[in-house]
């Protein structure tokens, strides 16, 4: 045997023994790590796989993008990262911080309120009392301003400080294509998220019971603690309980149409959204057809 030959064998010796060191520690670490628990469902759930070369006929959306709920598999996407304006969807994050700083049952006086001609209302005035529970009900259901501006003062003492908790929890949340203005969704300059985001939100937002609860609703009658009744209809016309199952509309003169949809397709939950479209149920629609027609689990 040459001298280099037994360099070698010298070095595959010391490099086989460097490796038995260290792999079983990192094998180890990772099996105690998930045997701690249930492991993650993206990690036992099915991926999704694409059973034909169809391809996705263009639809009128600035952007679009639709994922798998559980695995975040990518179905398509359209200018997932452009920051567009989003309406209402905006009040999904204001419903999560008013969940998050306040308890469902609260009751809230409502203050005296400036809303803009562009907002829709209920019909609240100053004095009533609501509880918590049933303003978000309002302000997700029927996406009323009343409702959510309320809620905003009540939680945080002023519009501001409320705008302020919305965008210190999009940078927790790592929305960086995202920033608020409102509460509501009105078209002020810098109140816009991306497809991304907004998916990222919604995927947050679920976690939250009254919002998961919340937006399966098709009706709901808000009740003042008073007695005075309001009568709500899901603007959501696609939710239907069994395929469609929520979860926030958004419509602005300069926002157009868009939607933030939760589909069940072959039994697998998809993530679904759409900004700026001139047809935000067709066009989502129009997505969860191909993602059913064209992708098996």
């Amino acid at each position: 045997m040459t001298k280099n030959d037994l360099k070698f064998a010298f070095f595959v010796l010391a490099t086989v023994f460097l490796i038995s060191l260290f792999i079983p520690n990192a094998i180890n670490y990772d099996i105690s790590k998930i045997n701690e628990k249930e492991p993650p469902l993206y990690l036992t759930s099915p991926l999704p796989y694409k059973n034909s070369e169809e391809n996705f006929a263009e639809i009128s959306a600035k952007s679009y993008k639709a994922v798998d709920l559980t695995t975040n598999y990518n179905f398509l996407a359209k200018n997932p990262n452009e920051k567009l304006y989003i309406g209402s969807v905006t009040k999904l994050m204001s419903a999560v911080i008013v969940l998050e700083n306040a308890k469902e049952d609260e009751i809230v006086t409502i203050p005296k309120l400036t809303l803009h001609p562009d907002e829709t209302r209920i019909g609240l005035k100053a004095g009533d009392k609501m509880k918590v529970r049933e303003l978000i009900k309002s302000a997700l259901i029927s996406s009323v301003g009343d409702a959510i501006k309320s809620l905003a003062i009540h939680t945080a003492g002023n519009e501001d400080r409320f705008v302020y908790l919305m965008n210190q929890k999009a940078l927790n949340l790592g929305l960086t294509d995202t920033h608020f203005t409102n509460p509501s969704g009105l078209d002020y300059l810098d109140n816009y998220s991306s497809s991304t985001d907004l998916l990222n939100l919604a995927r947050y937002a679920l976690k939250v019971p009254l919002i998961e609860e919340t937006i399966k609703s098709k009706n709901y009658t808000a009740v003042t603690e008073s007695g005075t009744a309001y009568n709500l209809t899901n603007t959501n016309i696609l939710l239907d309980g069994e395929r469609f199952l929520g979860i926030k509309t958004g419509s602005t003169p300069l926002a157009s149409e868009c939607l933030l949809a939760l589909s069940k397709e072959k039994g697998n939950k998809i993530l679904i959204v759409v900004l700026g479209s001139s047809d935000r149920f067709g066009e989502t629609r129009k997505i969860a057809d191909w993602i059913n027609k064209n992708f098996n689990w």
